[in-house]
């Protein structure tokens, strides 16, 4: 199996680049061949703290993991990274207060949709997990065959069910995370992308347009920047939520 996969990311307008929570893995470039590859993207919540930390904690965690994924393991490595983020944001000495001990003590929160790929040859599987509002939708022959976790523009909500990094608040996780087990072909596409994106695209493909051709520009690594003037564009046409907004790009060949 030969996979070409890039990510591409942009925060919210009028954010820097340092304060986008959202986060892909893996973040270089793939043009290789394998047998099994593994895709992830978070969306972290803005308003829980280290936001961006946890969902490049969660979609680092999984890559590195087998397709059976547990949540009490991947929460179970949280604290010592939390505990190294906030030692690196205190190193030049400035005293903690109070209310940052508070703030860096409360959960932090994110979506997660995980892909994997494994190879059979001229076709294949392909397994995903999502928590929340990031979708994977998956091209073949030019049509869209598949889309997942939301079907339906109307699905998309202010407060979807989000990993938690404390535990208890994961009671209902069963309750709202989603499974599935598909086929691919050589030429498929795959994108996955943050809930901004996914849910104009869902729009699009509802009215009879086909916004898979027009996130086909979007393949190669040195098009970031052709990615970021198309989002804010669509920003400024009221197209799309300001909101941070990530694609990792997959194709099969």
């Amino acid at each position: 199996m030969h996979v070409y996969a890039t990510g591409f990311s942009i925060p919210k307008m009028g954010n820097i680049k340092e304060e986008n929570d959202d986060a892909f893995c893996p973040i270089n470039p793939l043009d290789t061949y394998g047998e099994i590859f593994r895709f992830a993207l978070a969306d972290g919540a803005t308003e829980s703290p280290l936001s961006n930390q946890w969902a490049r904690y969660l979609t680092e965690t999984v890559c590195l993991k087998d397709e059976n994924i547990e949540v009490n393991d991947i929460i179970s490595g949280w604290q010592n990274k939390r505990d190294e983020y906030v030692e690196a944001k205190y190193k030049d000495g400035k005293p903690k207060q109070w209310w940052e001990e508070i703030i860096n003590n409360s959960p932090s929160y994110s979506t997660l949709l995980y892909l994997i790929l494994k190879d059979s040859g001229d076709f294949g599987s392909w397994n995903a997990y999502a928590v929340g509002d990031s979708c994977l939708f998956q091209i073949r022959n030019k049509a869209l065959i598949f889309k997942f976790p939301i079907e339906s523009s109307n699905d998309f909500g202010n407060r979807p069910f989000l990993i938690s990094s404390d535990q208890s608040s994961n009671n209902r996780l069963d309750d709202f995370k989603k499974t599935y087990i598909g086929t691919w072909q050589r030429g498929d596409r795959f994108y996955l992308m943050t809930d901004a994106l996914a849910h104009w695209f869902i729009e699009m493909e509802e009215t009879g347009t086909y916004p898979w051709t027009m996130l086909g520009e979007f393949q190669e690594p040195d098009t970031q920047l052709k990615f970021e003037e198309y989002i804010d564009l669509l920003r400024e046409r009221r197209k799309i939520k300001n909101d941070d907004t990530t694609l990792i790009s997959i194709y099969i060949d």
